[in-house]
């Protein structure tokens, strides 16, 4: 059965983390590699990596760095069945590259709504995800077994 999840972020960059959380609700034993190949640095302009890589870079500058940091101090990463935990090279999202994760969340069947937060010092925004619909299918072979099987029984019971 699909799932079909709206993701609800205070901020562009928490809707990112949640639209990448929603993709691990719908495939729980997804791996880094996956998680690179869903959402690959070329066609959303960010990377995915392990918080360990990330934060093991050396970067240079100083905005950079804070970047990085901001990665772990505001637990802006996710956790693999495995252990690992991933997050985005770079928390920031740009319109431009908000608009690129967007587009393949719809691919994914991943809704979501960006509400902005109160700013300010110590203030933290977060996501929630809400599963919307669990698309059944129908199986028909399955009904037609059964059919048959009623169809035998009521001739059966006729021909007595």
């Amino acid at each position: 059965m699909a799932k079909r999840i709206k993701v609800y972020g205070q901020s562009q960059k928490w809707t990112a983390l949640g639209i990448v959380a929603a993709y691990l609700e719908m495939h729980p034993n997804a791996t880094l590699a996956d998680l690179q190949k869903a959402f690959p640095k070329n066609e959303i302009g960010n990377e995915i990596d392990s918080v360990d890589n990330i934060s093991g870079k050396k970067k240079s500058g100083d905005f950079e760095e804070k970047l990085a940091k901001q990665v772990g101090d505001m637990d802006m990463f996710l956790t693999l069945k495995d252990g690992t935990k991933v997050a985005f090279t770079n928390p920031m999202w740009p319109a431009d590259k908000f608009q690129k994760i967007t587009q393949l969340a719809q691919r994914y069947d991943i809704d979501f709504e960006v509400s902005e937060t109160e700013k300010g010092a110590g203030k933290r925004g977060n996501y929630r995800l809400e599963v919307l619909s669990e698309k059944k299918k129908f199986n028909w072979l399955l009904w037609l077994i059964l059919a048959i099987i009623i169809l035998g029984i009521v001739a059966y019971f006729a021909m007595r």
